[in-house]
């Protein structure tokens, strides 16, 4: 088990928020057809989706003599497998302007504007307890196979956006891929209103750190309180086994949410998309 990142002054938190990043999305390909390769110049994840999302490079460290190389490297391997792919440019990435050659080789920043993602984090020790808890809410540990269908769908419709069933299809197909073992410290958690599953929620535990993902509310449940509480939920369960502090990285949707809860920004991640 890595050694638990104690603050967010940690010199190594930048190196845990990435990796972490990395080894939520690498679960989804521990069973072919899935693959999963890393050398000391990146990390990459092949699953079989034909989707940006579950197709990723990250943690690249290349120098100016091999750089021109490995990207072809990667953009060849997703090409043969006609799959399209991102690659995660974050804060310990070399050389920082990485995505200024990804670009190069035909890659598109997924922003228009090239907005990056912003990296938050949390020292689990200032949460705020005294947050009110929206009424009504009960939140679920997703165990078996007919909670995750309902955590799926409650995701791909919170997150909304277009090909509904494809994306429930895969998400699901993925996450059972995964399983219920707790040893894989991927927990993930649904959230009722009046017994309607509303909102979803996902933590990792790794490389030290608490991630959080999928945080997502139904549309009809929003503005109250529900995205903060399934948030904190995952939070005050990661101190409560140990963990000091908590990772994420914020969409615009959620930024306010996070920083109210008590997350700072740090860092910021440009994803990168090839979809020819």
């Amino acid at each position: 088990m890595s050694k638990k990142i104690k603050n967010c002054n940690d010199p190594n938190l930048a190196r845990a928020l990435e990796t972490n990043w990395y080894g939520v999305v690498a679960q989804w390909a521990l069973r072919p057809p899935g693959e999963v390769y890393k050398n000391r110049s990146f990390k990459r994840v092949f699953t079989e989706y034909p989707s940006t999302n579950f197709n990723r490079v990250f943690l690249a460290h290349l120098t100016p003599e091999n750089m021109e190389e490995k990207i072809k490297e990667n953009i060849d391997y997703f090409k043969s497998r006609k799959t399209p792919f991102s690659w995660w440019v974050g804060p310990t990435t070399k050389p920082a302007d990485l995505g200024l050659h990804l670009e190069a080789h035909g890659l598109s920043h997924e922003s228009k504007d090239h907005k990056d993602r912003p990296c938050m984090a949390i020292e689990l020790d200032s949460l705020d307890c005294n947050i009110p808890k929206p009424i009504g809410l009960e939140i679920e540990l997703v165990e078996n196979t007919s909670t995750l269908n309902k955590w799926v769908k409650a995701l791909i419709y919170g997150f909304g956006g277009g090909g509904i069933d494809k994306r429930i299809a895969h998400w699901f197909e993925a996450e059972l891929r995964v399983g219920f073992d707790s040893d894989l410290k991927r927990f993930r958690y649904l959230g009722y209103l009046e017994g309607k599953p509303v909102s979803t929620s996902l933590m990792y535990l790794g490389e030290g750190v608490a991630g959080i993902y999928c945080v997502a509310t139904l549309p009809e449940a929003r503005r109250r309180g529900i995205g903060t509480e399934m948030t904190l939920h995952l939070l005050k369960t990661a101190r409560d086994m140990g963990y000091m502090v908590g990772i994420l990285g914020s969409t615009d949707a959620g930024y306010g949410v996070y920083r109210r809860i008590g997350f700072e920004e740090y860092w910021k991640i440009g994803v990168y998309e090839w979809n020819e």
